[in-house]
Order: structure tokens, then C-alpha cells, then sequence
């Protein structure tokens, strides 16, 4: 549903995204329901690409990984920076 929402262009016969949505979706996805997301938004990413692009399976798992690891790794690096505000402060 994302993807067909987020703004797009076309430039030279090419549809451009200009807000990535699906990045916003993992992102929230994350922060409300935590670990527990992260299995689901796999499963869902794995199946939208192989629906979307005929990739081989290796591909797919590639894109997979790319897609959700820097927003598993913007998830830890909040997280981590409001456990350490709170050691100071506390």
C-alpha cells in the first residue's frame, strides 16, 4: 500500500520515487511493535519483491536484507542514544 502512495515522477520513461514510503512503514512498524515486527515485515517485503520483480531467490534475499537493515540499524542507534540520555540524566 505504501509504495503506491509515495510520490513519484517520471523522468526520461523512468517512475523516480521522491519519499521511499516503505521505508517510513518499517520504521513504524518497528518502533510500535519492536521485535516482534521483524519477522512479518520479512515475510511481507520478500513477497511484494518476488510479486513486483522476477529476481532470483539469492537476489530477493539481498534486497530483503538492504531494504531492512539500515532501518534495523537507525531503530538500535535511537534506541541507544535515549537509553544513554537516560543514564546521564538519571
Amino acid at each position: 500500500m505504501a509504495r503506491f502512495l509515495s510520490p513519484e515522477t517520471v523522468i526520461d520513461g523512468n517512475a523516480i520515487y521522491l519519499a521511499w514510503l516503505p521505508l517510513c512503514v518499517i520504521l513504524s512498524m518497528l518502533l510500535l511493535f519492536g521485535r516482534y515486527a521483524v519477522l512479518p515485515l520479512i515475510l511481507a517485503f520478500t513477497v511484494t519483491n518476488t510479486w513486483f520483480m522476477s529476481l532470483p531467490f539469492g537476489q530477493n534475499l539481498v534486497l530483503v536484507f538492504c531494504q531492512l537493515s539500515k532501518a534495523l540499524a537507525l531503530i538500535r542507534w535511537l534506541l541507544s542514544s535515549v537509553r544513554q540520555t537516560i543514564r546521564t540524566c538519571g
